[in-house]
């Protein structure tokens, strides 16, 4: 079986190797570590952010996430967690502003632009401001009378909400915000499937470029191939 050709993420953990491992439960494994969602060799923001990732892609789409798994070993440094959640955080706005005309309700370009300034200027009052929007995009989104226009709604809150978590020190949670965020755009793009692979693109890439936002050791794609043929062998 060769790794990247053969071997297949499956949505949700608690799989097997026979059955198909979650992209968090790849990393465990050619990490050497023993099959876990949650390795210790992973930073908690990408692991948070690649399981909400992995559960929502469709089938084919989660397979671009196997050459990332090499990548995220070796992740974990609590200093690089924070520039870490920026670039998902970004990249989460970016999906929420191309869904947003999806929903003509002012509150959700206003949640998705307090997001946007809290990032670009973490302070106290950009804080309280984007936690006013992320309740105001919940009322838009509950006001929502078409399915596309409430996930739009929804993108929009959980971008506001992954900024309010962010300024409140929940990288973890807000990381979870942002696969979130992706999500529903992706669903809201139900309605012009035009953008559906970009915004699956685009939330890809966010992972990428997280990752290199810090350290990361990687497994060589040999060491990778032979802990996968390993475990395989013991099957």
């Amino acid at each position: 079986m060769k790794y990247q050709e053969d071997f297949r993420l499956r949505k949700g953990a608690g799989g097997s190797v026979e059955t198909g491992l979650c992209v968090m439960e790849t990393v465990a494994l050619i990490a050497g570590e023993d099959i876990t969602d949650h390795p210790e060799c992973a930073c908690p923001v990408l692991t948070s952010y690649a399981i909400g990732l992995n559960d929502t892609l469709p089938d084919e789409e989660r397979q671009k996430l196997l050459p990332l798994a090499v990548m995220i070993a070796g992740t974990r440094s609590a200093e690089h967690e924070l520039a870490r959640l920026k670039n998902l955080a970004v990249s989460a706005c970016c999906i929420a502003r191309l869904v947003a005309p999806l929903n003509d309700d002012p509150r959700v370009i206003r949640a998705i632009e307090a997001a946007e300034r809290h990032w670009l200027n973490p302070n106290p009052k950009t804080a309280c401001a984007v936690t006013n929007a992320a309740f105001a995009a919940v009322d838009a989104s509950y006001a929502a009378r078409k399915f596309v226009a409430n996930a739009s709604a929804n993108a929009a809150r959980a971008v506001s909400c992954a900024a309010s978590r962010a300024a409140e020190g929940k990288f973890v949670r807000a990381a979870r915000d942002a696969a979130i965020a992706a999500h529903c755009g992706s669903r809201a793009a139900g309605a012009a499937t035009h953008l559906r692979p970009t915004i699956q693109s685009i939330a890809i890439s966010a992972l990428r470029d997280a990752i290199l936002a810090g350290p990361y050791d990687g497994i060589a794609q040999e060491m990778a191939q032979a802990r996968v043929d390993k475990a395989f062998a013991t099957v």
